[in-house]
């Protein structure tokens, strides 16, 4: 982020400027990267704002509700997809026995070499 901003701003290198350090705190606080302070079970603790977990308590609310429900169906479906992939494998070998049987005599009768015609046509319908 901070090399996209020098190159935008023109500026060469990887450090800012002390002159344009105002205008690099200016952007990044407009992008949530201001450092703010939190307490917590260890003492107070700097973050950057955007990192806050309360910014994202919808996001994380949805998936505590979504995921028990994720879980559930993660359960629930993976056996039926195994045991309906065990079933369609086991019914496609019973049918395709099925087929092969049905059709002998039709895949019998198309491998014989096909015999030349004899003309019925005779002198008299000449």
């Amino acid at each position: 982020m901070k090399e996209g901003w020098l190159d935008n701003q023109g500026i060469n290198g990887e450090i800012v400027p002390p002159t344009r350090e105002a205008d690099w705190r200016k952007y990044i606080g407009t992008r949530g990267w201001n450092l703010i302070e939190i307490q917590t079970k260890r003492g107070m603790v700097k973050i950057p704002e955007r990192f806050r977990l309360r910014k994202h308590k919808g996001r994380l609310m949805t998936w505590v509700g979504f995921w028990p429900v994720s879980f559930i169906w993660t359960m629930i479906n993976d056996p039926i997809r195994k045991m309906s992939r065990e079933i369609y494998r086991k019914l496609s070998g019973i049918y395709q026995r099925i087929i092969i049987s049905a059709t002998s005599g039709i895949v019998e009768e198309l491998s014989e070499p096909v015999s030349p015609v004899a003309s019925t046509t005779t002198t008299e319908e000449k």
